[in-house]
């Protein structure tokens, strides 16, 4: 189960403004989760990656986002 070490990467990737690679586990255990069946979980993940990716400018990663926000389910 990689969530914990996802969850504690992304913060300490935070707190190093590491954003890109921030960014990156963020959108890394939200397909976790979606995998897990786990998809509403991974909503608020998906939904702060769109933001960071667009500030960044980062098209091709925001490509990939949206593939997965595909699975992603909102409640």
């Amino acid at each position: 189960d990689p969530e914990p070490e996802l969850r504690q990467a992304i913060e300490a990737l935070g707190a190093f403004g590491l954003v890109p690679d921030q960014v990156r586990s963020q959108q890394a255990l939200a397909a976790w989760l979606v995998d897990q069946g786990r998809g509403a979980e991974a909503a608020g993940l998906v939904a702060a990656a769109r933001v960071t990716y667009e500030r960044l400018g980062a098209t091709a990663w925001l490509g990939e986002l949206e593939e997965l926000a595909g699975e992603v389910v909102t409640v």
